[in-house]
């Protein structure tokens, strides 16, 4: 069961640099007709022919365009049902997205739980500044838990994420530690696929942002997929 489902939030309230424990290592033209009767008599006959031609390709032409408004009509008719159908179609893919959601979330409920989640805004002994988040998994299911993701993300004043870190948990660093690295490093230094025994089973993880912008105000921590054995 892989699911996103943020289920710890914390507040940073009026910024990092202020608001989270700053710890200091150190410190896109017609034909003339002649006069003759006998031409002018043919000519008239022909004349009057041809307005005879004339006003029976006129009522073709006239009749021709009868069948245009027909197809619209038809078109007009098929639109309302195009619409229903497309918004049936995408009414049933919200459905099922929803659903399979609220299934994953509730997976992640059954199985896991995060708890004794903190950050802390440190000033490292290069004068380096780092946000830690961390706390600990804990597997309340009967099953044992794996290549579990622990996701944690930064947010600015208008709830946007702007930086985010992902960790598969058991791993911790002391000060030194985290002052000698940085993000590249620590993704080295991954353990995948840790196991989560059951029953109370617990995983401690700690997310570090080595950048982040200024205005990062916000931050949670969420377990964004895992698998059961």
């Amino acid at each position: 069961a892989d699911s996103p489902a943020a289920v710890s939030e914390i507040n940073l309230d009026e910024g990092l640099t202020s608001d989270l424990e700053t710890i200091d290592a150190d410190d896109v033209e017609f034909p003339v007709i002649d006069d003759d009767s006998d031409v002018a008599a043919v000519d008239e006959k022909t004349e009057s022919s041809d307005q005879d031609d004339d006003q029976v390709v006129a009522v073709e032409l006239e009749d021709d365009p009868v069948q245009p408004p027909a197809t619209a009509a038809r078109s007009q008719k098929n639109s309302p049902l195009l619409f229903i159908c497309a918004v049936l179609i995408l009414g049933m893919v919200f459905l099922i997205g929803s659903s399979l959601w609220q299934q994953f979330s509730l997976d992640m409920e059954k199985y896991l739980q995060l708890v004794e989640v903190s950050n802390q805004h440190l000033r490292l002994a290069s004068d380096r500044e780092v946000v830690i988040l961390k706390g600990k998994v804990v597997n309340t299911s009967p099953k044992t838990v794996t290549e579990l993701k622990i996701k944690g993300v930064l947010l600015d004043s208008n709830g946007k994420a702007v930086a985010e870190v992902v960790t598969g948990g058991g791993v911790s660093f002391s000060l030194d530690e985290l002052d000698r690295l940085d993000g590249s490093k620590l993704a080295m230094l991954e353990k995948i696929g840790l196991d989560l025994p059951p029953d109370g089973g617990e995983l401690p993880f700690m997310l570090v942002f080595y950048e982040y912008p200024a205005d990062a105000g916000k931050c949670y921590v969420e377990i964004s997929s895992f698998k059961v054995k």
